[in-house]
């Protein structure tokens, strides 16, 4: 599936990688809705920061995972924009976990989460 949008989070520490969501358009403005209030049919910074905040509420819970075993940091969110974008994973050492989520009855948003074995 293509995707409009992802947000991206990197883990650090004894753990590295990232986390990822990626949506469709629809998904991202009606996610911006439910958090707002308002709606939204462009990209505006509304959307581009509920989308960020979304991308850090699941990096925060997957870190607090980790936290029992190794000591993990996550960074800010960077968000990436445009139909089609793909994710390109940096290393050939990392194990990714992809996860297929349907919300607002029949809309789907992509969890991956990309971790690289600890050393």
């Amino acid at each position: 599936m293509e995707w409009d949008i992802s947000g991206i989070i990197g883990l650090s520490g004894q753990i590295s990688g990232a986390v990822s969501i990626s949506m469709k358009d629809n998904v991202a403005f009606q996610l911006t809705k439910t958090l707002t209030g308002v709606d939204h049919n462009s990209f505006d910074a509304d959307v581009i920061d509920a989308i960020g905040e979304t991308t850090n509420i699941i990096a925060g819970n997957i870190k607090r995972v980790f936290e029992g075993a190794f000591r993990t940091a996550i960074s800010l969110p960077s968000i990436v924009q445009g139909k089609g974008h793909k994710i390109i994973w940096p290393s050939k050492n990392i194990k990714i976990i992809c996860m297929l989520f349907s919300v607002f009855l029949d809309e789907e948003i992509l969890l991956s989460i990309a971790v690289e074995e600890p050393k």
